[in-house]
């Protein structure tokens, strides 16, 4: 696999976050409230990154929701 430098959906913001890769997380306003969303923005945060909501009106939101509502921009690439 190639090494990237932005996670898309949960299973792999998730491994982004174990690895304590993730600098900016990207969650969905619908997806907000979830519990295992909500997991990952305190790890994000634990981490000293930063968590940015999208909006589902914006186009990138809309997007966002599509990948299950997380992304994320890493600080460096994981497998």
């Amino acid at each position: 696999g190639t090494n990237r430098v932005c996670a898309y959906g949960r299973k792999e913001v998730e491994q982004a976050g174990d690895a304590g890769a993730v600098e900016t997380l990207l969650v969905g306003d619908t997806v907000v409230r979830d519990l295992a969303v909500e997991r990952l923005m305190h790890g994000a945060e634990d981490a000293r990154g930063k968590v940015v909501l999208v909006s589902p009106h914006h186009e990138a939101g809309a997007k966002l929701d599509g990948l299950g509502g997380v992304a994320a921009l890493l600080r460096f690439p994981i497998k």
